[in-house]
């Protein structure tokens, strides 16, 4: 049939992606917008003017752009077992992420899955494998500011 399930259809998605290549893109972009900021953003609460830290305001864009494409992506497929293993992709890129130094994206993740439509999945989080759930509850813990 020329219409694929949304099963399908995430598996040629997740299939055609590393994580690797996905985190070393997203670490590259966030990088070259990391560059930017200069001290003169950061000081004298220039922070919380856009016109003074344009940068600062364009990584933070950045991690709610990311945070909300998370999200959006795993509330798009209907089914409970695609939308585990879209998590285990996404807690997989967190790792990577994590591992590249590129805390701003890894954060963004996570706080998508930490997110209350996220949690609510409780069908879907029955269906993610042990090892995930322990290796998210340990990124959650890092990116905890209770640490």
């Amino acid at each position: 049939s020329l219409l694929l399930s949304s099963e399908a259809v995430w598996a040629m998605h997740i299939s055609e992606l590393s994580v690797q290549d996905v985190a070393e893109h997203m670490t590259i972009i966030d990088f070259e917008i990391f560059a930017r900021i200069r001290v003169g953003e950061l000081v004298h609460k220039a922070f919380e003017n856009q016109k003074l830290s344009p940068n600062l305001h364009a990584l933070k864009e950045r991690f709610n752009d990311l945070n909300i494409f998370v999200t959006s992506e795993l509330l798009s497929f209907p089914s409970p077992k695609v939308r585990a293993n879209a998590i285990q992709w996404f807690v997989e890129l967190a790792v990577t992420l994590q591992k590249l130094g590129n805390l701003n994206s890894m954060i963004a993740v996570i706080s998508a899955l930490e997110s209350a439509p996220i949690r609510r999945l409780r069908q879907t989080w029955k269906l993610v494998t042990i090892k995930t759930v322990h290796t998210y509850k340990g990124l959650c813990q890092f990116s905890s500011p209770e640490g």
